[in-house]
Protein backbone atom coordinates (compact mmCIF):
# COMPACT_ATOMS: atom_id res chain seq x y z
CA UNK A 1 0.00 0.00 0.00
CA UNK A 2 2.62 2.38 -0.31
CA UNK A 3 1.83 3.90 -3.53
CA UNK A 4 -1.85 3.84 -2.59
CA UNK A 5 -2.51 0.52 -4.52
CA UNK A 6 -4.53 -1.92 -2.87
CA UNK A 7 -4.69 -5.68 -4.58
CA UNK A 8 -8.56 -5.66 -5.64
CA UNK A 9 -10.78 -8.47 -7.32
CA UNK A 10 -12.70 -8.12 -10.16
CA UNK A 11 -15.52 -9.87 -12.10
CA UNK A 12 -14.38 -12.12 -15.35
CA UNK A 13 -16.02 -9.97 -18.36
CA UNK A 14 -15.54 -12.95 -20.52
CA UNK A 15 -14.62 -16.59 -20.29
CA UNK A 16 -11.08 -16.34 -20.93
CA UNK A 17 -10.47 -14.11 -18.05
CA UNK A 18 -11.57 -16.90 -15.74
CA UNK A 19 -8.70 -19.12 -15.32
CA UNK A 20 -5.31 -18.17 -16.54
CA UNK A 21 -4.20 -21.73 -16.74
CA UNK A 22 -7.31 -22.84 -18.73
CA UNK A 23 -6.68 -20.06 -21.30
CA UNK A 24 -2.92 -20.48 -21.46
CA UNK A 25 -3.61 -24.26 -22.25
CA UNK A 26 -6.13 -23.41 -25.49
CA UNK A 27 -4.27 -20.88 -26.43
CA UNK A 28 -1.21 -23.29 -26.57
CA UNK A 29 -3.41 -26.06 -28.53
CA UNK A 30 -4.27 -23.37 -31.09
CA UNK A 31 -0.68 -22.26 -31.35
CA UNK A 32 0.71 -25.87 -31.32
CA UNK A 33 -2.34 -28.19 -33.46
CA UNK A 34 -3.57 -25.35 -35.56
CA UNK A 35 -0.01 -23.54 -36.29
CA UNK A 36 -1.75 -20.02 -35.69
CA UNK A 37 -2.35 -17.88 -32.99
CA UNK A 38 -5.82 -17.82 -30.98
CA UNK A 39 -8.76 -15.28 -31.53
CA UNK A 40 -11.04 -14.28 -28.53
CA UNK A 41 -14.22 -15.66 -29.73
CA UNK A 42 -12.05 -18.99 -29.79
CA UNK A 43 -10.69 -18.50 -26.99
CA UNK A 44 -13.92 -17.88 -25.10
CA UNK A 45 -15.73 -20.88 -27.00
CA UNK A 46 -13.14 -23.19 -25.29
CA UNK A 47 -12.93 -21.87 -22.01
CA UNK A 48 -16.49 -21.69 -21.23
CA UNK A 49 -16.45 -25.66 -23.22
CA UNK A 50 -14.23 -26.02 -20.52
CA UNK A 51 -15.93 -24.07 -17.91
CA UNK A 52 -19.54 -24.82 -18.27
CA UNK A 53 -20.04 -27.53 -20.19
CA UNK A 54 -16.91 -29.66 -18.36
CA UNK A 55 -15.17 -30.86 -21.32
CA UNK A 56 -11.28 -31.95 -20.55
CA UNK A 57 -8.26 -30.77 -22.17
CA UNK A 58 -8.23 -33.74 -24.02
CA UNK A 59 -11.74 -33.70 -24.89
CA UNK A 60 -10.83 -30.18 -26.95
CA UNK A 61 -7.62 -31.44 -28.18
CA UNK A 62 -9.19 -33.98 -29.45
CA UNK A 63 -11.16 -31.36 -31.33
CA UNK A 64 -8.26 -29.72 -32.72
CA UNK A 65 -6.52 -32.73 -33.60
CA UNK A 66 -9.04 -34.07 -35.78
CA UNK A 67 -11.00 -30.44 -36.75
CA UNK A 68 -11.59 -29.51 -40.74
CA UNK A 69 -8.87 -27.09 -40.03
CA UNK A 70 -6.18 -29.85 -39.19
CA UNK A 71 -7.56 -31.63 -42.17
CA UNK A 72 -6.60 -29.20 -44.75
CA UNK A 73 -3.87 -28.66 -42.92
CA UNK A 74 -2.97 -32.57 -43.60
CA UNK A 75 0.55 -32.71 -41.23
CA UNK A 76 2.68 -35.62 -42.12
CA UNK A 77 2.79 -38.23 -39.69
CA UNK A 78 6.33 -36.82 -38.58
CA UNK A 79 4.88 -33.24 -37.88
CA UNK A 80 1.21 -35.28 -36.57
CA UNK A 81 3.72 -37.01 -33.75
CA UNK A 82 6.03 -33.90 -32.91
CA UNK A 83 2.15 -32.09 -32.34
CA UNK A 84 1.22 -34.46 -29.88
CA UNK A 85 4.62 -34.55 -28.14
CA UNK A 86 4.60 -30.45 -27.81
CA UNK A 87 0.47 -30.80 -27.12
CA UNK A 88 0.49 -33.22 -24.84
CA UNK A 89 4.04 -32.83 -22.68
CA UNK A 90 4.88 -29.44 -23.64
CA UNK A 91 8.05 -30.40 -25.01
CA UNK A 92 9.81 -31.60 -27.83
CA UNK A 93 10.15 -35.45 -28.93
CA UNK A 94 12.88 -37.87 -27.81
CA UNK A 95 14.44 -39.98 -30.00
CA UNK A 96 13.09 -43.24 -29.16
CA UNK A 97 9.65 -42.41 -28.34
CA UNK A 98 9.60 -40.26 -31.46
CA UNK A 99 10.56 -43.16 -33.67
CA UNK A 100 8.40 -45.40 -32.12
CA UNK A 101 5.32 -43.68 -32.57
CA UNK A 102 5.67 -42.80 -36.22
CA UNK A 103 6.84 -46.53 -37.11
CA UNK A 104 3.60 -47.19 -35.69
CA UNK A 105 1.81 -44.88 -38.52
CA UNK A 106 4.03 -46.09 -40.92
CA UNK A 107 3.26 -49.48 -41.03
CA UNK A 108 -0.57 -48.71 -40.15
CA UNK A 109 -0.14 -50.35 -36.50
CA UNK A 110 -1.77 -47.40 -34.93
CA UNK A 111 -4.19 -44.97 -37.01
CA UNK A 112 -3.94 -41.15 -35.82
CA UNK A 113 -6.63 -41.73 -33.54
CA UNK A 114 -4.99 -44.72 -31.73
CA UNK A 115 -1.92 -42.69 -31.05
CA UNK A 116 -3.71 -39.47 -30.28
CA UNK A 117 -5.27 -41.47 -27.83
CA UNK A 118 -1.75 -42.94 -26.45
CA UNK A 119 -0.46 -39.38 -25.64
CA UNK A 120 -3.87 -38.52 -24.11
CA UNK A 121 -3.84 -41.29 -22.07
CA UNK A 122 -0.11 -41.59 -21.05
CA UNK A 123 0.83 -41.21 -17.58
CA UNK A 124 3.25 -38.41 -18.51
CA UNK A 125 0.11 -35.82 -19.62
CA UNK A 126 -1.81 -37.45 -16.22
CA UNK A 127 0.66 -35.75 -14.54
CA UNK A 128 1.01 -32.29 -16.23
CA UNK A 129 -2.98 -31.97 -16.27
CA UNK A 130 -2.94 -32.69 -12.81
CA UNK A 131 -0.39 -30.18 -11.57
CA UNK A 132 -2.31 -27.62 -14.44
CA UNK A 133 -5.96 -28.34 -12.58
CA UNK A 134 -7.75 -29.61 -16.11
Amino acid sequence: VQYGIEKGDGPARENRDSNLLTTLLVNGLYRVMLDRNSDIVGLNFWTAKMYYENWTAIQVAEFFAFSDEMKQRNPSREEFVTMLYRAFMGREPEANGYAYWVDQLDTGAKTRREVFDGFATSREFADIAAGLGV
